[in-house]
């Protein structure tokens, strides 16, 4: 077509993304361009993914966020593995540093050689604590694929509920991400656990037996799911005290500590190690309940 002053009208180029090979109609490449076209919608699914995450940490997990970005929430590094609220005084975290080394040492005491291969968030005031969605819970330790992060509550600024924590994390260092998120452990025994290897005051009796330092029978059934403790520990503190009764009693059973440290590699699927006794405990499946002989049980 020619416009009236004799030019010819030029079409508009539209710009394409695509290959040259597949803008050519006459070019026969369906098999490449269905390919190409594949690969960029793949792209933009992982980018829109990525950018969704983005969006929910900040209100599903708060402190995975903070790890990322810990100005965003008040936080300042004192460590390679420790943010501090920025109203720590220093006098706070010369304690805190007092009571991580002190809640290493009582996980090593049961777990052997531990290095706390994990992000501590430690807060010193409310104001911090709400940033980090903290609700109530004196500690939190959050299972990541990149590493476990454990937020401190002001309240939680303590060496026993830094070993409980310190616990989990041990935990999952012998067990594995995958046997933790699949509940080959129970919530119960890992949470059971944590009280009597952080020693808690609150939850066990003085004693050198197990059934001396009982507090409370089990109420059975314990939550194996981390979702089912969360929700009935909210409602119920005790029942740490009924998950210390349980363990105790399981461990009583299946040769203490080192039948413990043997079953939880066993359910990781690696060799338990040469300094420990060969065992054929197990780890309690879910819905299983352990208790003493009426006779022997003094609760």
């Amino acid at each position: 077509m020619r416009e009236a002053d004799g030019k010819a009208q030029r079409r508009p180029r539209h710009r394409t993304h695509e290959p040259p090979m597949c803008r050519r109609a006459t070019h026969a490449h369906p098999r490449e361009c269905t390919v190409f076209r594949w690969i960029r919608l793949t792209l933009a699914g992982f980018g829109l993914l990525l950018l969704a995450a983005g969006l929910a940490l900040p209100v599903l997990a708060p402190p995975v966020a903070a790890a990322a970005c810990p100005a965003c929430y008040g936080l300042k590094r004192a460590g390679t593995s420790l943010m501090v609220d920025r109203a720590m005084t220093a006098t706070d975290r010369a304690r805190l540093a007092r009571d991580l080394s002190t809640a290493g040492d009582k996980v090593r005491v049961f777990y052997g050689p531990f290095e706390p291969a994990a992000l501590v968030i430690a807060c010193a005031s409310q104001a911090c604590n709400q940033r980090l969605g903290g609700r109530g819970a004196l500690a939190r330790t959050w299972a990541t694929p990149f590493g476990d992060i454990i937020d401190l509550a002001p309240k939680g600024l303590n060496a026993t509920i830094l070993a409980h924590e310190f616990s989990h994390v041990a935990l999952h260092q012998h067990a594995g991400l995958p046997a933790m998120l699949g509940e080959t452990i129970p919530a119960w025994f890992d949470e059971g656990l944590a009280v009597i290897v952080s020693d808690d005051p609150r939850y066990l009796k003085p004693g050198a037996q197990g059934h001396e330092r009982c507090v409370v029978s089990p109420a059975w059934p314990l939550p194996s799911s981390a979702g089912d403790w969360g929700a009935r520990a909210g409602r119920d503190r005790m029942i740490y005290a009924q998950a210390a009764c349980a363990v105790l009693a399981w461990m009583e059973a299946n040769g203490g500590r080192a039948g413990a440290l043997a079953a939880i590699d066993a359910a990781a699927g690696t060799p338990a190690d040469a300094m420990r006794p060969a065992k054929s405990a197990r780890l309690p499946r879910p819905g299983e309940t352990f208790l003493w002989p009426v006779r022997g049980n003094p609760l």
